[in-house]
């Protein structure tokens, strides 16, 4: 048995096929990132070019609006449906470290503001994200970033049942 085989999901009771799932990658998580920040740039440019005051100016209130919007974007989309849209899009998701638990919205919000709040903090907060990004590369058995760890979840790539007839 491989050290990710026990988040392998099988058929559903209903008869439905549930994806087959293992952990997923440095490459998928970062391509879903990067899909999800395009996604945020575009309201926080409509802000900037539309916005006049503290907004226009860039600066700490920028850098809040976008952390909040993050945290929003990412907090109730894993809390809604397991996943983001880059996640959707590189066939990934948010689960339980456990695999025989749910995904609380509990632990969806935990791992966005995990992830983004302390990005605002001056010097500590990139060197936070590049740490807790990396973390992944290193983390064994579970490739876990340290938001994940935060928040007890793994992401895993879901792939369609074979098993599905």
């Amino acid at each position: 048995m491989t050290e990710d085989a026990q988040f392998a999901r099988g058929p559903e009771q209903s008869g439905f096929p549930l994806p087959v799932t293992t952990l997923a990658g440095f490459g998928a998580r970062l391509g879903a990132s990067l899909i999800d920040a395009v996604i945020l740039a575009v309201p926080m440019l409509v802000l900037l070019v539309v916005g006049r005051g503290p907004l226009a100016s860039g600066g700490l209130v920028q850098t809040v609006l976008g952390q909040a919007m993050s945290i929003v974007y990412g907090g109730a989309l894993v809390a809604g449906y397991g996943r983001t849209v880059g996640m959707r899009a590189l066939n990934i998701r948010v689960v339980p470290l456990d695999p025989s638990a749910e995904l609380t919205s509990g632990q969806a919000w935990l791992r966005a503001v995990a992830f983004n709040l302390p990005s605002v903090l001056p010097v500590v907060g990139v060197f936070w994200v590049f740490v807790d990004c990396l973390w992944m590369l290193w983390d064994k058995p579970n490739s876990q970033t340290l938001h994940d760890k935060i928040a007890r979840t793994v992401v895993v790539t879901t792939v369609p049942s074979l098993a599905a007839g």
